[in-house]
């Protein structure tokens, strides 16, 4: 008996030291305002059941293996316990802490602790920066990210973009006009103007508007010949005359449909037609 009792406290002690080092997805502690975990009951309750299996089991019957003894806490493989929510809770009265970790004897949790951002440009565009550290909740020591990203989480962002506008001046700028939208005739030509920050960035128009800038003209109106065709375009004869005489007008007609003068046709070297005839 006196033998048992000692295999008995060794296996304890041995899951003790096991445990005492091993990440969990949660830890059971005594009250919410205690981190002080709960280690002997939980392992005390199932040894008593083991011992109390094995001092009265038949010595034909095979002795329970680890796996196989009953209580909130069950034993695993070889040097693992079983950490669950229902054996802290049902087995010793405990409170389960989610996302802590058994150190020693106490349940540790863990936070991201995030200082002030570094300041934006007074004009334009910039990465800023802060701190971001990994505490331990029980003396706000300083520990391991890793740490950190198991047991709080994913890690805030400790770097971004950062638009200043504090001392910013805007002022139109205009690109350069378009060719006119047609090759003879009339037409519109067109610009681009950007309400421009003093850093070069475009922005929206309103912002130059609100500021009481008048926005300067994106379009106008555009002349061109450069791609002007002309042609004589007779009219109808007229009815014949008394002097048995017929006679008709003439027009030159750009491609655009705008009747010119005649000059024009005639510096272009253009046949024009006979404008009278007889006609009795």
């Amino acid at each position: 008996c006196q033998r048992g009792v000692m295999v008995v406290w060794g296996l304890v002690a041995a899951l003790a030291a096991a445990m005492a080092g091993r990440a969990s997805a949660g830890c059971c502690q005594v009250s919410a305002d205690s981190n002080v975990a709960v280690i002997w009951d939980m392992w005390k309750k199932s040894e008593v059941i083991r011992m109390n299996l094995l001092a009265t089991a038949d010595a034909q019957q095979p002795v329970p293996t680890n796996d196989q003894i009953p209580g909130c806490c069950l034993v695993g493989p070889e040097g693992t316990c079983n950490w669950r929510r229902d054996c802290c809770n049902f087995g010793t009265g405990g409170y389960w802490v989610e996302n802590a970790v058994l150190r020693g004897s106490i349940c540790e949790t863990y936070r991201w602790v995030v200082g002030p951002w570094s300041a934006c440009p007074d004009c334009g565009v910039a990465n800023i920066t802060r701190s971001v550290t990994c505490q331990s909740n029980s003396n706000n020591a300083v520990q391991d990210s890793a740490l950190c990203a198991v047991y709080a989480g994913t890690k805030p962002d400790d770097r971004m973009v950062c638009t200043g506008t504090v001392l910013c001046g805007y002022s139109y700028i205009a690109g350069s006009w378009s060719d006119c939208s047609t090759t003879c005739g009339n037409g519109i030509q067109q610009r681009v103007v950007d309400c421009v920050r003093d850093d070069g960035a475009i922005v929206d128009s309103s912002v130059c508007i609100n500021r009481g800038m008048i926005p300067l003209t994106t379009e106008m109106a555009c002349f061109t010949t450069v791609g002007c065709t002309y042609s004589v375009v007779p009219q109808p004869w007229s009815s014949c005359s008394a002097t048995c005489k017929q006679t008709r007008v003439l027009f030159c007609v750009r491609s655009d449909g705008v009747i010119v003068d005649m000059s024009v046709c005639s510096e272009y070297g253009l046949a024009q037609p006979v404008r009278e005839q007889y006609c009795c």
